[in-house]
C-alpha cells in the first residue's frame, strides 16, 4: 500500500464497500488526499476498474491536489491521484471573491494558483471541476483560548471537493424525489436509488 504523508488510503475495493456497506448505501464520497503527477498509475487501474465494475452507482469526488504552484512556470501536469483517475470527478480550487479576494486575483472564475491541474500523462483534461477553495473560512477545532477567533482562512482543494460532493448530493435527491421536469416534488418521474 503506499502511503501518502503518513496516510496509507485504503484499496478501492476495500474504501468503495465499506462506504456503501456501512453508508448505508451512499452514493456520493469525498477523498480529500493526493499523490504526486505520474503516470496512469497501478492505483488509478484499481479505482477505474473497482468504480466501473463493482460500484458504478458510486460516485467518487477528489480533490485535485495543491500543487500548481509547487515549481515556479510549472503550473501544467500537476494533478496527481486518484484524481487523475478516469472514473473520479477530480476538484481543483478557484480564486474567492469580494473581499477575500488578494491583490492580483481576478475573482471566482479563475483557477486558484496552487490548484494542482492537467492534463493528465496520457493528455486528458483535470480538473474536471473547480469550486471555492482559496481563501476559505473554517472554524477552528477546539477554540477554547477566548483571545482566538473560532474561525481562520484557509486554502486547498481538500476544501473544494466537498463542496462538490454536497453539491451533488443535492442533484442525486431532486432526480431521485422526482422534482424533474415540473419543480415539485414528486410530480415528475422518480429516478430509482441504485
Amino acid at each position: 500500500m503506499i502511503q501518502i504523508a503518513g496516510f496509507a488510503p485504503p484499496g478501492p475495493n476495500e474504501l468503495f464497500s465499506d462506504i456503501y456497506q456501512n453508508g448505508k448505501g451512499a452514493k456520493i464520497t469525498n477523498g480529500s488526499w493526493s499523490a504526486g503527477y505520474r503516470p496512469y498509475s497501478t492505483r488509478c487501474r484499481m479505482f477505474d476498474s473497482s468504480l466501473r465494475d463493482g460500484f458504478d452507482s458510486i460516485l467518487f469526488v477528489a480533490s485535485a491536489g495543491n500543487a500548481g504552484n509547487d515549481v515556479p512556470g510549472k503550473t501544467a501536469n500537476t494533478i496527481g491521484d486518484p484524481s487523475s483517475c478516469k472514473n473520479v470527478m477530480s476538484v481543483g480550487a478557484s480564486q474567492s471573491t469580494g473581499e477575500r479576494l488578494s491583490r492580483g486575483d481576478k475573482g471566482k472564475d479563475y483557477l486558484a494558483d496552487f490548484s494542482s491541474r492537467g492534463p493528465t500523462m496520457d493528455g486528458r483534461m483535470k480538473p474536471d471541476i473547480v469550486a471555492p477553495g482559496y481563501t476559505v473560512l473554517a472554524p477552528r477545532a477546539h477554540a477554547s483560548d477566548r483571545n482566538r477567533e473560532e474561525t481562520f482562512e484557509t486554502f486547498g482543494t481538500s476544501f473544494s471537493a466537498p463542496v462538490v460532493s454536497g453539491n451533488a448530493a443535492l442533484v442525486r435527491q431532486y432526480f431521485e424525489e422526482g422534482w424533474f421536469p415540473c419543480g415539485s416534488k414528486g410530480c415528475g418521474r422518480h429516478m430509482p436509488a441504485i
